[in-house]
């Protein structure tokens, strides 16, 4: 059988019809493969939806943050955020691309753990296996993206997510070459 999914990222405020952002943010919401909708299309398409997976959004930058403890996996939205953010698996020095990777809770899901990109990082099966048997151990950074991991001999390691090194300003005009 066959069943159609839409996806439509709206912020909470707009869902209800009242007022928890700012007006930019309240009057528009984004039906994915289209676009942006209007908020009364937005309100509809919510009201017919036969269920509802939630997902957290930074209401300022519209990141991905997670679903808590409603779901074990991390929806598409959740996954495309920590794609972008970790770009490789985040093992130190380990430069397989996320594409080959898998969404590793930092605190185990059955230990409370939390679907959040704050208690999620990817890794390639061998570094998620290595981290599964306690042989290495990591922990997330609050609000750098950072993961500390520790080695079996006590050793720590940073490292960096790829979306910490921000872009040229565009305001700005970019450097001329060197040469």
């Amino acid at each position: 059988m066959f069943r159609a999914e839409v996806v439509v990222t709206i912020p909470l405020g707009l869902a209800l019809g009242g007022g928890t952002g700012s007006e930019a943010t309240l009057d528009s919401a984004e039906l994915a493969g289209y676009g942006p909708i209007d908020g009364p299309t937005a309100r509809q398409l919510a009201a017919l939806a036969p269920n509802w997976q939630r997902l957290f959004t930074d209401c300022t930058t519209g990141k991905a943050l997670g679903v808590g403890r409603t779901a074990y996996r991390p929806p598409k939205a959740l996954l495309r955020y920590l794609h972008s953010r970790d770009g490789t698996c985040r093992f130190p020095g380990c430069t397989r691309p996320v594409s080959v990777c898998e969404p590793d809770h930092t605190v185990e899901w059955q230990d409370g753990g939390p679907t959040d990109a704050g208690n999620l990082a990817m890794l390639c099966r061998r570094h998620h296996a290595l981290k599964s048997i306690g042989a290495w151990k990591y922990r997330q950074m609050p609000g750098s993206g950072n993961l500390e991991w520790q080695s079996p001999f006590g050793r720590v390691h940073i490292s960096e997510p790829v979306e910490v090194h921000p872009g040229p300003d565009p305001g700005k005009p970019p450097e001329p070459p060197p040469f």
